[in-house]
């Protein structure tokens, strides 16, 4: 599971507007921050059995190799059809893992909220939950996909075959 860069993935995914974005993502998603790097974002569709296991091993879903507080296999994202939601689950780690400040206890699954932020280990690597609506909103907020708009629509009008482009 790769994450993918959240200019990046907008530009692929945003042109054809809000409705057509949540159609074509009706899950969730995480915003990845690891200190040093640029956000990302990682889909997760709501799928009973669906999960990501996080954590510094290579062989996990999503790798930190380089967080030195995360263990091999620190925690799990999954979704649960009985919830109609996403948890996460910390694996037994010794830095822990707090979801909105609070440390999640170890085993125990833990509903994921909108927005909520999440960290795992000592900090380098944060987290945050959002339903696919609210990650279309906060992309509007910043602009991301309004200069998508833009810039589709500016293409469009200077085609060669548009009258406004003769003079």
């Amino acid at each position: 599971m790769d994450p993918q860069a959240v200019t990046g993935f907008m530009k692929e995914h945003a042109a054809g507007g809000e409705e057509a974005f949540k159609k074509k993502f009706p899950g969730a998603f995480l915003l990845i921050r690891f200190r040093g790097s640029s956000p990302s974002l990682v889909y997760m569709p709501p799928d009973e059995g669906f999960s990501i296991v996080c954590g510094s091993d290579e062989d996990v879903d999503l790798s930190f190799e380089t967080d030195q507080t995360l263990e091999p296999r620190h925690a799990t994202f999954a979704y649960h059809t009985g919830f109609r939601g996403w948890t996460i689950q910390d694996d037994g780690t010794s830095f822990g893992t707090e979801v909105a400040g609070e440390k999640v206890t170890k085993g125990r699954p833990l509903m994921l909220q909108d927005r909520c932020k999440i960290k795992l280990g000592g900090g380098l690597t944060e987290v945050q939950f959002y339903l696919a609506t609210t990650l279309w909103q906060r992309m509007s907020k910043a602009g991301i996909t309004k200069s998508l708009k833009a810039a589709k629509d500016g293409a469009k009008d200077e085609g060669p075959n548009d009258s406004s482009t003769e003079a």
